[in-house]
């Protein structure tokens, strides 16, 4: 299931390379697409990340997951594949 996530959000990064309107929503959702430098590698990657407008503080929130299952205790876990 991980790989598909994987697939998916290199697609959507083309996607939105390509055309930001497009890209900028997914199913309703507005994303946005964060460019971070490899500390060591210097190499450039991208991550599909979901927004939302902030009520209160009149900013933005940025949710990010690092693959993280959450158990039907409700206690988050490490996936064991990431």
């Amino acid at each position: 299931m991980l790989a598909f996530f994987h697939w998916f959000g290199k697609l959507h990064v083309r996607v939105y390379a390509l055309n930001g309107t497009l890209g900028r929503r997914f199913a309703w959702i507005p994303c946005l697409v964060l460019t971070t430098t490899g500390r060591k590698s210097g190499q450039q990657r991208d991550s599909v990340l979901v927004y939302a407008d902030d009520a209160v503080g009149g900013g933005r929130v940025v949710v990010a997951s690092n693959g993280v299952i959450v158990t039907t205790a409700g206690a988050p876990v490490r996936s064991p594949s990431t």
